[in-house]
């Protein structure tokens, strides 16, 4: 069984762009190691990005349309079908390496959408997938006491006033 391997690897900080705000975010306030895989059985390419925590920030399948943009020599950025990346390259080999790569792996795909597809081979059994970031599970709030129920006022009747004394006979 073929499995996915890089082809490329680089050190970057990772951002997305918030079409609300029209802003790139950090996903990550350090660098990421960021991927291009090939799986050579099937012939697709995909961005992978993990930080330095462990965190996958970009599962990105490359596509022949993919358009990818070199905005400055080490700031580079693509949409998938999903999120608009962000790449700013810790350094300039890493961004040149990772645009050519890039580049390549458009060109194939391109190229292999436009020739017809050849026979389909034997069903392969498909590779595990990569594991999902593990969700964060807030801790349950700890059970507060019930209150107690305020004490019933106490009436306190009012003494009945004592019988004025009777005047003395004259």
């Amino acid at each position: 069984m073929t499995e996915e391997r890089p082809i490329a690897a680089a050190q970057a900080a990772v951002y997305y762009f918030d079409q609300q705000t029209t802003n790139w975010s950090p996903v990550d306030s350090g660098l990421c190691s960021v991927y291009i895989y090939e799986n050579p059985t099937t012939g697709d390419y995909r961005v992978v990005g993990i930080t330095e925590g462990g965190d996958f920030v970009i599962n990105s399948v490359i596509f022949p349309e993919l358009v990818y943009t070199q905005s400055s020599e080490s700031f580079h950025n693509w949409t998938d079908t999903i999120y608009v990346y962000g790449l700013n390259f810790a350094s300039l080999e890493d961004a040149s390496q990772f645009a050519a790569t890039m580049q390549f792996c458009v060109n194939a795909l391109a190229n292999a959408s436009a020739t017809p597809a050849p026979p389909t081979p034997a069903p392969v059994p498909v590779a595990e997938p990569e594991p999902e970031p593990e969700p964060i599970i807030e801790p349950e709030p700890e059970p507060q006491p019930e209150p107690e129920p305020e004490p019933e006022p106490v009436v306190v009747p009012e003494p009945e006033p004592e019988p004025e004394p009777e005047p003395d006979p004259p």
